[in-house]
């Protein structure tokens, strides 16, 4: 550290010294491109003098957008490597208060084609996106710092995932970041997801119906791992009739450290929405209403008026649909998924629920061809709602 870096206070821990440090326009055209210059490396072992409640008030203090990037990347690994060390939330609560502007900083500078750092013009390109100059462009060469220290918060507090769902400007900023900084997209993934959905599963071939508890899935390929898994999985009996599929893959899907020999994975079935099926089976189109295995569950569409649960119809796979492993893996430890089967339905009940499907309006049917949203649930009592 040479002495123009020294801490302004002997007694300031080293990384609240720099954080707290104003800097200048040539410091921050020089540190852009190499944003942890000059912060200590964080070890395994706790400092005692990085207590919580010091680290969020460090975020209050940082007088740079930028500066607080660096230090959500280094709050991040603190929350990683020290167990118990945000219990109170301290930490996280102060990251997520200033997240939505620093996201939206950057967010914006994203718009801007950028040149290579040495030769950037901050206060140009401020005014070209409407911002001051500081929080511009440092934001956005700040943003995987920023993300990874969000996403680590965020992987350990489903309330706080809760908050940061609810703040419409950080998604939407995140969004628009992940165009950019391709690396943030797991924090997009994480955001544009849900903690718990109820799922209804119907194999119309073989008049087998369930309903599934889905917990922490992250999207549409983890949830056909995880289902075929469950259905088709060593248990004894099985739901289903089919071929015994490989463990590994249900494992690897949960989270667990087990080494999967594939590298592309693929399902004995076919996952369909509900538009899928007919009368005389599944609908010859069937191809265009396939459930996205890249989208969040809750995309999923339910049908429509009558229920808002999600349907996923099991039929034979529709040519040959495969997709890499990384696909199923849990964005982090702290989200590992579970499902759970509630209940099994009789031949009876799908044979009612298959009536239902065949007597949708063909408008509503066809609206879901190649559809990646599903529409708004009727909500309970709706004058409107079938009954």
């Amino acid at each position: 550290m040479s002495p123009t870096d020294a801490p302004p206070h002997p007694d300031l821990h080293p990384i609240v010294a720099e954080i707290a440090r104003p800097l200048s326009h040539p410091e921050l055209l020089e540190l852009a491109p190499r944003p942890l210059r000059g912060l200590p490396r964080i070890e395994p072992t706790p400092d005692p003098r990085l207590d919580a409640a010091t680290v969020a008030q460090a975020f209050a203090a940082a007088p740079h957008d930028f500066q607080a990037c660096r230090l959500a990347f280094l709050a991040g690994c603190m929350l990683e490597l020290w167990p118990g060390f945000d219990d109170e939330g301290l930490v996280a609560a102060a990251l997520l208060e200033r997240a939505p502007a620093l996201t939206l900083a950057a967010a914006k500078a994203s718009r801007v084609l950028l040149r290579p750092p040495e030769v950037l013009d901050f206060r140009g390109l401020a005014a070209r996106v409407g911002i001051h100059w500081d929080p511009g462009v440092p934001a956005l060469l700040g943003a995987h710092l920023l993300g990874l220290g969000l996403m680590t918060a965020l992987a350990r507090s489903p309330a706080l995932r809760a908050q940061a769902r609810a703040q419409g400007e950080l998604v939407g900023a995140v969004t628009v970041l992940c165009e950019t900084v391709a690396e943030l997209d797991p924090l997009r993934l994480l955001l544009d997801n849900v903690e718990q959905l109820t799922l209804l599963v119907l194999h119309p071939e073989q008049r087998r119906g369930f309903v599934i508890e889905a917990e922490r899935v992250r999207n549409g390929f983890q949830l056909f791992a995880l289902l075929d898994d469950r259905l088709l999985g060593a248990s004894d009996p099985r739901p289903l009739h089919g071929p015994l599929v490989d463990p590994a893959v249900g494992a690897v899907a949960r989270g667990e450290p087990v080494a999967l020999d594939q590298e592309r994975l693929t399902s004995p079935h076919g996952f369909y929405n509900w538009s899928a099926w007919t009368r005389g089976g599944l609908a010859a189109d069937r191809a265009a209403r396939l459930v996205w295995g890249e989208l969040p569950i809750h995309r999923i569409p339910p049908l429509p008026r009558l229920d808002p649960t999600p349907v996923v119809i099991l039929g034979t796979p529709w040519l040959d649909r495969g997709w890499p492993p990384s696909e199923i893996t849990p964005l982090h430890p702290e989200l590992r998924p579970q499902l759970t089967l509630v209940r099994t339905l009789d031949a009876e009940e799908v044979a009612e629920w298959l009536a239902r499907i065949d007597a949708a309006p063909e408008p509503q049917r066809a609206a879901l061809r190649y559809a990646t949203t599903a529409p708004p649930p009727v909500p309970p009592g709706d004058p409107d709602r079938a009954p």
